[in-house]
């Protein structure tokens, strides 16, 4: 017996008696029974049918010739319900009735009981036949419960016969690259040809290695070219089976979608590559900050001795060379604290502490600085939403940023053009950061400003935040802008997403968390000294204030 079958009952098991004859039909159920099996009758082929058609039995016991509906057309009938697998059909007939027993094989008849009957080996038969069916429905449930945890789990089979070449790619294999089954077919040739160009060559040296070596097993991360043209990143495993001559005869294995583990690897490198940058630049920072001391310390020395020698022969054109070159250096000292600020803006991510304000409060205040420091030229339209909630940042860094993204925009548009900034809510579900690539889950409160400038290249998009990095001619940014956004924008736990197309514009939107509650700080915002002058001062680092 197969150890599938081991656990086999006849009680388990109903048997339906289809004869005509009253005394044949009852002789039966009574023998059958006596076996332990459950056993219902018919008497005739039309009674069968009715019966079966609301219970299928296990086994049918079918007289050949019946009134009316005979055996064999019966079995015709009963073939349309349930096929030979899962439900056997034994006749009972006469013996070495050869054209009987051709006819029964024709319309589906399993196999033949001959008159008079030896009940030793009818038993031996039922019982026979009802194994099979046994055996053939674990077969089915174990297949069943395979492939429904293949599916729940999206992976992929393949299976390779090399002896024949025949290569099996299973529906889901085919799924997760956006192929219905029979668009992609199942070949060697064409997995290869959607595999990345720059992976084939690993993917071949390792297949061709695990085969010479018979190692443990093939493995490999790699990328597949979708239905769509896009590359997914797989994980396929799979092991090499040796015939009896040592040979190899068959590799079959599985793969699995891992974009979202590498999505998530990405994100990791990105935030420790940021994290690396931003100790740098505050030890950059740091040391440039030595020696800067020393510079604007001994040129204010130098301007005293200046201003007091001027005070004793005003009219000396040397002194007063002098004086004005030392105001050069003076300002431009000035400037390199302020990219020192920025430096160290971006490596803390601010140090000054962030609590819930009212950003449309916060950014109305501002504004009057922003427009202090564009050209007439430049038209800011402003939009807030009804409401709202509070932002978790302070004044001085909601300054910074939305003093580079307009200072960004007005470079963007050449001097002349209109820049909007709108204020509302968002849950941003399933969006990606620009700056530091991961999802974005959670609700904020977001600071938009939008240009209507040349758009941003996508050639240079992914190191637009990235410190020291610009576009911009030499000379004409530091390229610390974008960066100090970062740096306090994560510090507090928010993002920032970016929209561009060419010759179009860009929008840039700031995600600052916020908190369904009361508490709300109304702070004054402090101005520096420049700010306070009713003259229009320019932005910070404009080349154009350096040179003057």
């Amino acid at each position: 017996m197969s150890p599938l079958t081991a656990d086999f009952e006849p009680r388990d098991h109903r048997v339906l008696v289809v004869d005509d004859e009253p005394e044949l039909r009852k002789t039966l159920v009574l023998g059958v029974a006596e076996q332990g099996y459950e056993v219902t009758e018919a008497v005739d082929g039309t009674d069968a049918l009715e019966q079966i058609g609301q219970t299928l039995p296990d086994l049918v016991l079918l007289g050949a010739m019946m009134p009316q509906l005979d055996g064999y057309d019966t079995c015709i009938k009963i073939r349309l319900i349930a096929d030979e697998h899962t439900l056997p059909i034994l006749m009972l007939t006469v013996p070495d009735d050869a054209e009987a027993i051709s006819r029964g094989f024709d319309v589906g008849v399993t196999d033949f009981i001959p008159k008079p009957f030896n009940w030793a080996l009818l038993f031996q038969r039922i019982h026979q036949h009802l194994q099979r069916v046994s055996t053939t429905r674990q077969l089915v449930q174990s297949e069943q419960r395979l492939n429904r945890a293949i599916s729940n789990t999206n992976d992929g089979i393949w299976d390779w016969d090399l002896k024949t070449n025949q290569l099996y790619l299973s529906p889901n294999w085919k799924a997760m690259l956006g192929y219905q089954d029979h668009e992609f077919e199942s070949s060697f040739i064409n997995w290869q040809t959607i595999i990345h160009p720059l992976d084939l060559g690993r993917f071949l040296w390792n297949w061709t290695q695990h085969a010479d070596n018979n190692s443990t097993i093939f493995r490999i991360d790699y990328r597949l070219r979708r239905k769509q043209g896009d590359y997914q990143w797989c994980a396929c495993r799979g092991k090499m089976e040796l015939g009896d001559d040592g040979e190899p005869t068959r590799m079959s294995g599985f793969q699995t979608d891992i974009s979202e583990r590498k999505s998530l690897e990405r994100q990791l490198n990105q935030a420790q590559k940021m994290q690396a940058i931003g100790q740098l630049t505050g030890g950059i920072a740091h040391d440039f900050n030595n020696i800067l001391v020393g510079i604007t310390g001994f040129c204010d020395l130098s301007r005293e001795q200046v201003h007091a020698a001027l005070d004793k022969d005003p009219e000396d054109p040397t002194l007063q060379d002098l004086e004005r070159y030392l105001e050069h250096i003076h300002s431009a000292g000035n400037r390199a604290k302020e990219l020192i600020q920025h430096m160290l803006t971006y490596s803390h991510g601010g140090d000054t502490e962030a609590n819930l304000f009212d950003l449309q409060g916060l950014v109305k205040d501002i504004l009057p600085i922003i427009r202090n420091t564009l050209p007439t030229s430049i038209y800011l339209h402003t939009y807030y939403a009804d409401g709202g909630s509070p932002a978790l940042i302070n004044a001085i860094n909601l300054q910074q940023i939305l003093m580079n993204l307009c200072v960004n925009a007005r470079d963007a548009m050449g001097g002349r053009g209109h820049i909007h900034i709108r204020i509302g809510e968002i849950y941003p579900e399933g969006t990606m950061c620009a700056s530091c690539h991961a999802l974005i889950q959670g609700e904020f409160v977001y600071l938009e400003v939008k240009d209507e400038g040349r758009g941003i290249n996508k050639d240079i998009a992914q190191n637009i935040f990235r410190p020291f990095f610009t576009s911009k001619e030499i000379g004409q940014g530091s390229g610390m802008g974008l960066s100090v956004i970062h740096g306090i924008v994560h510090g507090i736990g928010g993002h920032i997403t970016v929209q561009s197309a060419a010759d179009v514009g860009s929008t840039f939107r700031v995600l600052l968390p916020t908190f369904k509650g009361d508490a709300l700080h109304t702070p004054k915002l402090p101005l520096n000294p420049a700010q306070q002058k009713s003259n229009r001062s320019s932005p910070a680092g404009d080349p154009q204030a350096i040179g003057q």
